[in-house]
């Protein structure tokens, strides 16, 4: 879920970056992508030794899970965070959390899950 935090925020500070500073973010989306890219093929490498002898394809246990990322429980536990890191998320309107979390939470999966069915896809 961090992970997943930490792209989701990358990949929304080179949207809203100005012009000039989209070239540095350039660079880090460049990490970001690479360090996905290898976290993605170590899993993959992981999983495909755990389930030798098995008929289990990663990819579609992969996509099947993208499925999962705005579901109820991923929908609860980013509330959770949400409002458990409320003053460094929504700074002066952190009393507020209880109220704008959730609405934020299901902005944040919807648009992570088109991210995720995004790379999936350039991958297919």
């Amino acid at each position: 879920m961090k992970v997943a935090v930490v792209l989701l925020v990358s990949l929304l500070a080179v949207t809203y970056a100005l012009p000039e500073k989209r070239i540095f973010f350039g660079g880090i989306v460049d990490k970001v992508k690479d360090t996905f890219t290898k976290i993605f093929n170590k899993a993959k490498e992981t999983f495909d030794k755990i389930t030798d002898g098995f008929d289990v394809d990663f990819d579609e246990v992969v996509d099947k899970l993208i499925a999962q990322i705005h579901s109820t429980p991923t929908k609860a536990a980013c509330k959770a965070a949400c409002k458990k890191g409320a003053k460094l998320i929504l700074k002066a309107a952190a009393p507020l959390a209880s109220q704008v979390c959730g609405p934020a939470c299901n902005a944040a999966l919807a648009k992570l899950e088109k991210i995720a069915d995004d790379i999936n896809d350039d991958d297919d």
